[in-house]
């Protein structure tokens, strides 16, 4: 007789001893319908993808002897394949997402590839139809840009990740004596800030000197602080000697010595406080920067990519998020 079963998640080896321990009933059932006598079983199997065993018993009982067979085949299909996911992530997001990879893909059967680039280049690249899973921007005006062109999923949706805000940084050996905003305006300083057009932090750094122009250096404004900051807009741009690609790259000028100053996000200041000292923006003009998230329409895995998005949102995602400096929803 022929017996199949077929199992599914499990290692081929385990397979194997299924179709063992099959085999073994049917032998059993045949021995107990001869009644009493003694039966003996020879088995042979391979522990492959399909597992086949092979029984012989011989049955003495009531003066007669009955030889029967039980051939079993047991089929393993594998569900624990590894997903690749395609995480298309704004670059300052680089350090945390880097660190959490290899506990991520133990626990989830996922691999995570990341793209890490200004978000402006990302929403480009997906919109002209660059594979990807996940688009996690630093700011909302790029997810924006691919739900008018309808290329999210979950609805065409996408959902606020997390907050970062703008921060000044310097050398260590901080050359130039730059302690405050003002300092900035010293002869010979060099600044390096991200390209407002493509990247979201040289965005809301021009965010912040308006607001610093605005606001101290008006003097009908409360807050109102020295005609130093009154066209501080436009002075600080003369001092502007590098636009980057990313906000990464104009942290990197500062490393470099390529620049004396440079803004960035706090959670810079996280991954490079061993070499930069960080000075932070006062809350009246600084800005909060928005993240968010989406999982993309043309997407194989939208499910993985969906749960690792939840994570992401979880508290747990959230409180590992914060430990690099990045600001929880709640």
């Amino acid at each position: 007789m022929q017996l199949e079963s077929k199992s599914h998640g499990v290692s081929n080896v385990a397979a194997g001893v299924m179709a063992v321990v099959a085999i073994v009933l049917a032998a059993l059932v045949g021995y107990f319908a001869y009644g009493s006598g003694s039966a003996t079983a020879t088995v042979s199997s391979t522990a492959t993808t399909t597992s086949t065993a092979t029984v012989t018993s011989t049955l003495t009982g009531s003066g007669s002897t009955e030889t029967s067979t039980a051939t079993v085949t047991s089929t393993l299909t594998n569900t624990n394949e590894i997903v690749q996911l395609r995480v298309f992530a704004a670059a300052s997001l680089t350090p945390a997402f880097q660190a959490l990879q290899s506990a991520y893909q133990l626990n989830n059967s996922v691999s995570l590839v990341f793209n890490f680039a200004s978000s402006g280049s990302l929403e480009t690249q997906i919109a002209q139809g660059v594979p990807a899973d996940i688009f996690i921007s630093a700011d909302a005006t790029n997810n924006m840009k691919l739900q008018n062109k309808s290329l999210l999923a979950n609805g065409n949706t996408y959902t606020k990740l997390l907050y970062n805000y703008v921060e000044l940084f310097v050398p260590k050996n901080n050359p130039k004596n730059i302690t405050t905003l003002a300092d900035l305006l010293k002869p010979g300083v060099r600044i390096a800030i991200g390209a407002p057009a493509s990247v979201p932090a040289g965005k809301y750094t021009l965010q912040v000197w308006n607001n610093v122009q605005s606001k101290w250096g008006n003097s009908s404004s409360s807050d109102f602080q020295s005609l130093t900051y009154a066209n501080f807009s436009t002075n600080v741009m003369t001092h502007v000697v590098s636009q980057t690609t990313d906000v990464e790259s104009a942290i990197t000028q500062v490393l470099t010595g390529a620049a004396d100053a440079a803004f960035g996000y706090v959670s810079d200041g996280i991954s490079n406080a061993a070499q930069l000292y960080a000075i932070p923006i006062p809350s009246d003009v600084n800005v909060q920067a928005v993240y968010t998230v989406s999982v993309i329409a043309a997407s194989s895995h939208q499910t993985q990519a969906n749960a690792f998005v939840t994570w992401l949102l979880s508290p747990s995602g959230q409180a590992y998020l914060k430990k690099w400096g990045f600001t929880p929803l709640a």
